[in-house]
C-alpha cells in the first residue's frame, strides 16, 4: 500500500488496504465475514458471479501506516 502524505496544512488522508475473498455458500459467507471481522476488516461490497450462492466480498481496513502523523511545524500567529 502507498505511503501517507501530508497536505499543505499537515492533514493526513486515511489510507486503506483491501481484500477480495470468494465464497460459495451462505454458511461459508458467514464464516468468512466473521473471520475478516475479527481481523479488523469491514465489508464494503459483494460481487456476484452469476449465482446467488457464489460471489466475492470486498473488505477494507485502515492501513497501519496511516495512523502516525508527520511532524508539522506550527506557524506562529
Amino acid at each position: 500500500m502507498g505511503e501517507e502524505e501530508a497536505g499543505e496544512e499537515g492533514v493526513v488522508m486515511q489510507k486503506w488496504e483491501y481484500v477480495v475473498q470468494p465464497f460459495q455458500s451462505p454458511t461459508e459467507l458467514s464464516t468468512v465475514l466473521n473471520k475478516l471481522g475479527d481481523e479488523g476488516w469491514e465489508l464494503v461490497a459483494m460481487l456476484a458471479e452469476g449465482t446467488q450462492t457464489r460471489a466475492q466480498i470486498v473488505a477494507k481496513r485502515p492501513n497501519e501506516k496511516a495512523w502516525s502523523r508527520p511532524e508539522v511545524a506550527v506557524k506562529a500567529k
